[in-house]
């Protein structure tokens, strides 16, 4: 079988940063101010690509700020400024070109605002590698519902960052395996829950009063609040933090994550990223999952490459 799917990047006009000169000051682990990493600029990022791995049911995407609305196929390649909502009984796995997985659950609404990447110049595998594949900036908007991922180790000291952002506060991801549920209130106004619970890795939160709280390896924060909602926009804003706590992940809740954590990274594993200068290929290696597919890329050229799961 010989499969091409092709994504091109396209150039991503941003603002001019800071220049690697300017440097930041920050206290060491022994409290002595030092020099910080150079800012990074921006200008080196392009659009990174994200695959719809697995897709179940009725799952659909669209472009922010009123794009028409598609329903969602496995193998859908897309980028930043896209929503992905699913029905009931339905769900979906994404696999991020910086090695990030996130299965999106019932009757959700994931945001992908921005996912910006740093060229990279070798095939990154996605069963291989265990490290991102370049430098990257991931922000993710949970609308509803809830999300499973299995991130790999960003490149935080060379500014990496991945957040999840819902009305109640953000999630800030260094490279883990989790699940946010955020539910509102039926009308989005009254009370609401949420939970983000990591079973591997820890997971910092800051929640809308800016109160932060270290998530780590088996345990789930737990809040309950009250939110409005604003009747043109739909906009949610939550109003009162009612009550929150850390406590041990229920056993069948955590074998429930890691078992949904496994699934994605199992469709995750089909698929290979590899860029040129202008443009990111997506190889899936097994499209059925019952032996080795052969590859062939022919933009930028590239020899017949035959890949065995």
């Amino acid at each position: 079988m010989k499969i091409r799917i092709l994504a091109c990047l396209c150039a991503c006009a941003l603002p001019v940063a800071a220049s690697p000169e300017e440097q930041l000051t920050q206290r060491n682990s022994d409290g002595v101010t030092e020099a910080a990493s150079p800012v990074r600029p921006k200008t080196e990022q392009k659009p990174g690509r994200v695959v719809a791995a697995q897709v179940s049911g009725q799952v659909e995407a669209a472009e922010t700020g009123g794009g028409a609305v598609r329903r969602l196929k496995a193998r859908d390649v897309f980028g930043e400024n896209t929503e992905v909502s699913s029905a009931a009984d339905s769900s979906a796995t994404l696999v991020f070109s910086n090695g990030a997985t996130i299965s999106i659950g019932q009757k959700s609404k994931l945001v992908i605002s921005e996912f910006l990447q740093d060229p990279f110049s070798t095939p990154f595998s996605m069963p291989i590698e265990e490290a991102e594949s370049s430098v990257s900036t991931t922000k993710l908007n949970l609308k509803e519902g809830e999300v499973t991922a299995k991130v790999k180790k960003l490149k935080a000291e060379e500014g990496s960052t991945l957040t999840i952002e819902t009305p109640v506060g953000a999630a800030g991801i260094r490279g883990t395996t989790f699940a946010i549920s955020y539910v509102p209130s039926p009308d989005g106004s009254g009370r609401g829950t949420y939970t983000l619970s990591v079973t591997e890795g820890a997971v910092s939160f800051t929640d809308v009063n800016g109160n932060e709280t270290l998530v780590t390896a088996g345990r789930e924060l737990s809040i309950t609040f009250n939110s409005t909602t604003d009747p043109v926009t739909g906009e949610v804003t939550v109003t009162e933090i009612l009550g929150s706590e850390v406590r041990d992940i229920a056993p069948n809740r955590l074998a429930a994550i890691n078992q949904a954590a496994e699934n994605g990274e199992v469709v995750a594993d089909t698929i290979i990223f590899d860029a040129g200068a202008d443009q990111l290929l997506v190889i899936p290696q097994l499209v059925d999952g019952l032996g080795a597919a052969e590859v062939k890329v022919v933009d930028p050229p590239k020899p017949v490459t035959k890949v065995n799961p």
